[in-house]
């Protein structure tokens, strides 16, 4: 498949991640953090290496409520590049009726990362810090009624979702992987205000 197919297709598919998500929860709270490794430690870390670390920390998901408690969803960009070595992308999307501040959530997730999942290797930002300094501000809390912000949502989840063209550097290339959460089944009797409530 080539890349322009193949980044349509992903971004599609997000797109219907998100709007499964939003059948079943009114708010959704938007977390999104960039994570990666402190030098020299980054000069060694593997695409690998990286790949297990995440997965560590999405398996916290079940494991570590007062961090991921309500936690109902994720899209993920893995990179490796000469310039900056291994490095993560990252959505996190809460029930927004139970986690109500973004930032402290999105902090919770990047001490977590630098502390217990890199051991003091990996190094984090707080996107959630800096919210209104995006051209594209989607994160933070999405109501289902905000038409503008999960446009702005899409256009910047459209970033974790896309595969640039392939930088040669020396011999080595750049490499990517996304990965997302299962697509939620509905909930019939949870979610979003119906009808009745949408004509107020």
């Amino acid at each position: 498949m080539k890349t322009n197919q193949r980044t349509s297709k992903r971004k599609s598919s997000s797109e219907k991640y998100i709007d499964a998500l939003q059948d079943n929860f009114a708010k959704i709270n938007v977390i999104r953090v960039d994570l990666s490794y402190l030098k020299p430690f980054s000069d060694a870390v593997t695409f690998k290496d990286a790949k297990k670390d995440l997965k560590k920390l999405l398996d916290s998901r079940r494991t570590k409520p007062t961090i991921f408690k309500h936690n109902i969803g994720y899209e993920f960009k893995k990179e490796k590049t000469d310039a900056k070595g291994v490095h993560i992308h990252g959505f996190l999307y809460f029930n927004g009726h139970e986690v109500k501040n973004d930032i402290a959530k999105a902090k919770q997730v990047c001490s977590y990362w630098e502390k217990e999942i890199t051991k003091g290797k990996g190094i984090s930002f707080n996107c959630n810090l800096n919210a209104d300094k995006y051209k594209y501000n989607g994160i933070g809390m999405l109501d289902h009624r905000d038409k503008e912000k999960r446009l702005n949502l899409d256009k910047a989840v459209a970033y974790v979702c896309k595969d640039e063209q392939i930088a040669q550097s020396n011999n080595n290339c750049k490499t990517v992987a996304y990965t997302r959460g299962n697509m939620p089944k509905k909930k019939s009797s949870a979610g979003r205000p119906r009808n009745d409530e949408n004509k107020k």
